[in-house]
């Protein structure tokens, strides 16, 4: 049987401390490890041997340490400081507020009270 098209799959592939690209895989993760590896290998460029690590084993890690689930202590400290940070955001002028705009004004349309005040 053949099977349903996935939905395109995003990673981010980590080549070094400060070296770190986006990589969208429009058919979705693939079904072996060594397509997944010569499709993040291929447009990047690696030559060296990859490690792949699934959030869901990063977050059990976490877990494991902190006593705490990873995403839901993220999602609500992000809650507790969106407000300061829409606020750093709307103070930044040049390619900051440039690459932000859309999602600001998307913000002001679906949330308006976030919007600045006379």
């Amino acid at each position: 049987t053949a099977m349903a098209k996935l939905l395109p799959a995003r990673l981010k592939v980590i080549l070094g401390e400060n070296t770190i690209e986006k990589l969208l895989l429009p058919n979705g993760i693939p079904e072996s490890l060594d397509d997944l590896h010569s499709q993040i290998k291929t447009p990047s460029g690696l030559q060296a041997t990859i490690r792949l690590q699934y959030m869901d084993k990063v977050n059990a890690e976490f877990q494991r340490l902190m006593a705490v689930p990873l995403e839901e202590r993220f999602m609500a400290q992000l809650d507790l400081h969106s407000s300061q940070l829409i606020r750093v955001i709307r103070a930044k002028g040049g390619a900051t507020h440039q690459k932000t705009a859309d999602i600001m004004e998307t913000l002001d349309q679906a949330y308006p009270y976030h919007q600045k005040r006379p």
